[in-house]
């Protein structure tokens, strides 16, 4: 059984630091990059079932 993850709060998010990401569960991830901090999310293409990944936004816009 997995074990279910907690939501980010924005305190774990300002201390994050490259090159390093958090889990926010459902395949939302923030990663820490030395250009900045993205929201990736990672799913199953329907078409092929494998997997992807698409970067959402910087923090900085959300």
């Amino acid at each position: 059984m997995p074990k279910p993850t907690l939501p980010l709060t924005d305190s774990q998010c300002k201390k994050l630091e490259p090159p390093n990401q958090l889990s926010d569960g459902g395949g939302l991830s923030l990663q820490a990059r030395g250009n900045g901090k993205y929201w990736r999310f990672r799913y199953y293409r329907p078409s092929d079932n494998k997997r992807d990944e698409i970067r959402l936004a910087a923090v900085a816009l959300v």
